[in-house]
């Protein structure tokens, strides 16, 4: 992971060059132009290390973690056709419950982030019989968590349904993480899924078929559905 740093930042550090000695840099409105031209009150403007922090935060978890959800959404509603239906009725008669439910669902049966870790800053870590020396990393799998029988009975549904009447998913489900280290985007990331949801049923017609599911292929970043979440789609008349 440390090498795959280096190399981001290797690039955005040739990106900056290049920005830096772009005559037109004060018009330009992408987002490294605006952090190059950011300059707080005491005059001194963001480092080269504070930019590539900043935009790894944009793509990683700003950008790709989204798109990668919202694809795996169209995905498993293509082969879903008694859930689709439920969320047409739903968008039409203004609500948003089961919509809510369905994402979480999402989420779970497909989380985008897989095997999230910890580096042991202690001398050391007990973690139930095992003892984790220090600097050593700690790593969940996430998919097999939520595919916990004890946690979520029958996981292998697709039922937004045991989310419905929960204000809060089980505290297994951790697809944002939990506690103090949960992710800080976690309901806006949400609130956009929903909105982009709401708009898509409002207008279009998403049609099912039977389909095989899409293999999950890892994105650098994020788990994606392989082929992009494919749908056809026709406007709602």
């Amino acid at each position: 992971m440390d090498e795959v740093r280096r190399a981001f930042d290797q690039v955005i550090f040739t990106l900056i060059e290049r920005a830096e000695a772009d005559p037109g840099l004060g018009e330009r409105t992408d987002v490294l132009a605006l952090l190059l031209r950011r300059r707080p009150a005491d005059g001194t403007g963001m480092s080269r290390q504070d930019i590539c922090d900043e935009l790894v935060t944009l793509i990683g978890a700003g950008h790709e973690t989204t798109t990668s959800a919202l694809s795996w959404a169209f995905e498993r509603l293509r082969r879903h056709p008694d859930v689709l239906a439920e969320l047409v009725r739903e968008v039409d008669d203004g609500g948003s419950d089961f919509r809510r439910a369905t994402i979480l669902e999402i989420l779970r049966v497909r989380p985008i982030i897989d095997l999230p870790g910890r580096r042991v800053s202690a001398p050391h870590f007990d973690l139930g019989a095992w003892r984790i020396p220090h600097n050593h990393n700690v790593f969940v799998s996430l998919a097999d968590l939520h595919e916990n029988p004890e946690i979520f009975p029958h996981p292998e549904r697709f039922d937004p349904n045991r989310f419905r009447d929960t204000k809060q998913p089980a505290p297994a489900w951790l697809a944002f993480g939990n506690g103090a280290r949960r992710c800080m985007g976690a309901d806006f990331a949400i609130a956009e899924m929903d909105i982009v949801l709401r708009t898509v049923l409002q207008n279009f017609q998403i049609h099912t078929d039977s389909a095989a599911d899409e293999k999950s292929h890892f994105r650098g970043v994020t788990y994606a559905p392989k082929r992009g979440g494919r749908v056809v789609v026709t406007r709602r008349k």
